[in-house]
């Protein structure tokens, strides 16, 4: 049985990359917006818009952080990652994002 978790998307950066101090290495977050669209019931384009959080790392990090900009348009190919962590009140949270492995700037 194939095992797969693979994420390609493409829109524009909808804020400046930022740049996170990390005892791995860098890390460069970015927030990737995507749309959509369709027509509802009445004939009507309806336009949907989803924003993505993705994490770069290492080269893809170096990249991100001397190239792209707010309104930057790119393509991203990575993998679908969950994390968890305590609030300050010690409820337990997920938080979820793309690890990009590939990037693209379509600029």
């Amino acid at each position: 049985m194939l095992n797969l978790n693979n994420v390609l998307l493409s829109g524009i950066l909808d804020k400046e990359p930022e740049r996170i101090r990390h005892h791995s290495g860098k890390l460069v977050r970015l927030s990737l917006l995507t749309e959509e669209s369709h027509l509802n019931d009445k004939g009507r384009l309806i336009r949907i818009s989803h924003i993505h959080p993705l994490t770069a790392w290492g080269n893809n990090a170096e990249l991100a952080e001397r190239f792209l900009k707010k309104g930057s348009r790119v393509y991203v190919e990575g993998k679908l990652i969950h994390n968890y962590y305590y609030d300050r009140m010690g409820v337990r949270r997920k938080v979820s994002e793309v690890k990009i492995s590939g990037l693209k700037i379509l600029d």
